[in-house]
């Protein structure tokens, strides 16, 4: 199989993933009243899924460095594909918690699979990484408006979650295809250096921590600016509503360009770039409180500065830590899901219980720091690669 081909793929499966990531925010009515079972109860589907996906990231990683990403890939994508069915189809609330928690499994590992899968063919391109992501972006997006048209047709939104299932494991027959072992990564640039892995490198989880300020402010921004704008300015809630969709569809934009461009930049500059753009959003935000304009351009600005840095993460990390990049990728993935889930519930309680400056000034705090945390990291990184490179000269 050609790398096109599989690079078209991965694409599709993205767009599967982020379907399926979308999809189940609409359809919690729905999943509520088909179990017989408060809103609040059903809510613990998306801490289950996360609970599932932290062990999946981890183990995809190992197994994806010791057999390769088919394996991986064809145990997600059943995983997932069947899981998305059985919540949409549970009528008790008990076997639709233990579907979420196989949707989690499922979930963490296509996530490490296909993104190590894509490192490895296309060994420091960015520009490539970020394509990936994209379709990830696009079916984020056309999800919930599925599941809107959905509810207009047939007054439940549980069909959109049926498609995203289809759609997951219609990717089965290609990913069946995908060739065995390690995918064969392209010759590295002259001079490029890479570390030995290792799990005590001060270096890999300094990387792990940027990804996690970055996964929890994105997500914290994305969920809980419709009712910071609801609170702090005379926006309605539809149009509040309208900027959270902006600032999903600035992410996907900034990937897309980045997908466009990228090529000609180096990682470092695109993740320079990603978090510099971040930090003028989270300040701007930080200051915005009571002016609608305000808040939602520094909510643009932001979704646009976050949305390369998650992909670029993992195309510096597999490069560096060449010997094991499903392992280097799992800790990323894993110490940004934990950011995912505690970041924005601490935001929440600060919009909530404190005053909605003081969240956004959580976030803009955050975004500042992820930018200083990549000042550090980029320095160490360039001294690692310098290192290796000059032992390497000794050796010959």
């Amino acid at each position: 199989m050609s790398k096109r081909i599989i690079l078209i793929v991965s694409c599709l499966s993205f767009f599967a993933l982020g379907w399926l990531a979308a999809v189940l925010g609409p359809a919690m009515n729905d999943l509520a009243e088909q179990n017989s079972a408060a809103l609040s109860a059903v809510g613990a589907v998306f801490l289950l899924t996360f609970l599932g996906g932290l062990p999946a990231q981890a183990v995809a990683g190992m197994v994806s460095d010791r057999y390769g990403q088919r394996p991986v890939l064809i145990a997600g994508a059943v995983l997932l594909g069947l899981s998305a069915f059985g919540i949409s189809l549970s009528p008790a609330l008990t076997l639709t918690l233990s579907f979420s928690l196989i949707w989690g499994l499922g979930f963490g590992t296509l996530d490490i699979g296909h993104n190590v899968l894509i490192a490895e063919l296309y060994a420091a391109r960015v520009n490539v990484m970020n394509l990936l992501h994209v379709f990830f972006g696009v079916g984020a997006v056309v999800s919930p408006a599925v599941a809107g048209l959905s509810l207009e047709l047939w007054d439940s939104a549980l069909p959109a979650v049926w498609i995203g299932g289809g759609l997951m494991l219609a990717t089965l027959p290609f990913v069946y295809r995908l060739p065995r072992g390690r995918a064969r990564r392209e010759a590295p640039a002259s001079g490029e250096a890479h570390a030995r892995f290792s799990y005590r490198q001060p270096l890999l989880w300094l990387f792990g921590t940027v990804m996690m300020v970055y996964v929890g402010i994105e997500i914290g921004v994305g969920g809980w600016a419709q009712p910071y704008l609801e609170r702090t300015t005379t926006l309605s809630p539809s149009t509040a509503a309208l900027a959270t969709s902006g600032f999903w569809l600035a992410l996907t934009a900034s990937r897309m360009v980045i997908a466009l461009i990228g090529g000609r930049m180096t990682s470092t500059q695109v993740l320079w770039f990603a978090v510099l753009i971040s930090a003028v959003g989270g300040g701007l935000l930080a200051v915005s409180t009571g002016s609608a304009a305000l808040s939602i351009v520094a909510v643009l600005i932001a979704g646009f500065g976050f949305g390369p840095v998650y992909p670029t993460i993992i195309v510096i990390l597999t490069t560096l830590f060449r010997e094991a990049p499903g392992r280097a990728a799992s800790v990323a993935a894993i110490m940004g899901g934990i950011g995912g889930g505690v970041i924005p519930w601490v935001q929440g309680i600060l919009l909530d219980r404190v005053s909605p400056e003081a969240s956004v000034l959580f976030v803009g705090v955050g975004a500042v720091l992820m930018a200083g945390l990549w000042g550090v990291v980029s320095r160490r990184t360039r001294h690692a690669q310098i290192g290796t490179s000059h032992s390497r000269r000794m050796a010959a």
